[in-house]
């Protein structure tokens, strides 16, 4: 018979109900990304102007970033947007900076979960949201992402997991893979790369392109490299502004092949 229709929660990017993760090359730009991706979700908007989204609500925890850092990306993505009134959010963006104290992670989330009932969650970053011990423990890996199916599994598998990390350092040839255990992405339901593509050096506006690789592959979602292209909203740089195109060609440039 037909397969059900997919559940998207980013049409042709993933499915509503995974645990995914992302892992960014240094600079690349992940936590913007991440942002701007909550921004279009709680507003309805296609993500990157190339994703159609379905309207969720969105928990953000961050403990990873300087207040500075936080405040100014969404700053930017809130501008590039076009500067929505606050009213068009609802209560839908929900930001948590420093916030998870000495209750643990788990207990926490739980009740913000329980309250705000999201379509995605976002972790930035793993090690100090989680409180992670030992980084290449595969175990500790195992045991953090099991428990967060558990929390899925108890708001009736609705909610989305993105689990940022970050990306390795390797040579010219060798795979691209997270820093620590590689547990995270054995046990995720899927897998991104943010990464800068070989050559886009910063432009002299302080920008530079950057890629979104799909790494591990199931049968709905991101299935081709997407090329984001920034771009200021006008000379003041207040309003950043991300715009992707599908380019195939994009995860061999970064392997030092010619594209």
């Amino acid at each position: 018979k037909e397969p059900p229709p997919p559940n998207w929660l980013v049409e042709g990017m993933f499915l509503r109900g995974l645990v995914m993760i992302l892992a960014g090359d240094p600079g690349a730009g992940k936590t913007a990304l991440s942002q701007l991706l909550s921004h279009s979700l709680a507003l309805g908007r296609p993500f990157l102007g190339l994703f159609p989204t379905t309207q969720t609500t969105v928990c953000y925890f961050d403990e990873e970033n300087s207040e500075i850092d936080f405040y100014q990306y969404n700053q930017m993505i809130w501008r590039g947007l076009g500067a929505p009134p606050i009213e068009e959010y609802g209560d839908r963006l929900n930001f948590y900076h420093f916030a998870l104290g000495r209750r643990g992670w788990h207990d926490s989330i739980a009740d913000v979960l329980e309250v705000k009932r999201p379509g995605l969650v976002v972790i930035d970053t793993a090690t100090p949201v989680f409180g992670v011990k030992e980084e290449n423990s595969n175990d500790e890996a195992y045991e953090i992402l099991g428990r967060i199916k558990h929390l899925r599994r108890s708001l009736n598998g609705i909610p989305s997991f993105l689990i940022l990390k970050h990306e390795r350092q390797r040579d010219k040839g060798q795979h691209r893979t997270i820093r620590g255990a590689k547990g995270w992405l054995d046990a995720s339901d899927r897998s991104f790369y943010h990464v800068v593509p070989r050559g886009c050096r910063k432009r002299i506006d302080g920008l530079r392109q950057t890629g979104l690789i799909p790494d591990k592959m199931r049968t709905y979602g991101l299935d081709t490299p997407v090329r984001i292209l920034p771009e200021w909203t006008d000379k003041s740089r207040k309003g950043l502004i991300f715009k992707a195109h599908y380019d195939a060609k994009l995860d061999s440039s970064i392997h030092g092949e010619e594209s």
